[in-house]
């Protein structure tokens, strides 16, 4: 009986570091990366305390702040910039759409939870911050539309991202 609470109490501990580490190493890939590009380091930084819609509604004088917020405001995954750890998010374009359609498809009940937790907290998370800004017909539509107009289904987030930004360098 001990060793049976023995194990599971070390299986449990093990699992929930796994995942502290994986989020850690999120973090830290993407500090490195905000440290080789420190321009946007300071935009990414001013974007994320004052929020992207609120910094698009002010006077933008600095020619490579107002290129990124303007980039970021007209891509339907932009907003996503404000979550710490999605530059360097591997979850694929096409799977946040699927996730989404299925989220929009299913009434959520006890049932459902364990299928909602496998989807993983980080998608989630960004479904979350992405409904703030728009309803789940309209974020549907403008992912449907990113995919078909060129962008490819296999393409992570945190690439999608960056190649945004990287764009007003």
């Amino acid at each position: 009986m001990k060793k049976t609470i023995f194990t599971t109490i070390f299986v449990s501990s093990l699992l929930m570091t796994g995942c502290d580490v994986l989020e850690d190493s999120k973090a830290t890939l993407e500090q490195h990366y905000l440290a080789e590009h420190e321009s946007l380091a300071e935009i990414i930084k001013e974007i994320r305390d004052t929020g992207l819609t609120e910094l698009s509604n002010t006077n933008i004088s600095d020619t490579k702040m107002l290129c990124v917020v303007n980039k970021l405001n007209q891509d339907p995954i932009g907003h996503l910039i404000e979550l710490e750890g999605s530059l360097q998010e591997s979850a694929n374009i096409a799977d946040l759409l699927a996730s989404m359609s299925q989220l929009a498809e299913q009434e959520i009940t006890l049932d459902s939870l364990p299928g909602l937790l496998r989807q993983g907290a980080d998608t989630i998370s960004y479904l979350k911050h992405l409904l703030i800004n728009y309803d789940i017909q309209q974020l549907q539509g403008e992912l449907e539309s990113l995919i078909n107009s060129g962008a490819q289904q296999t393409q992570n987030i945190g690439d999608h991202l960056t190649g945004l930004i990287e764009g007003c360098e």
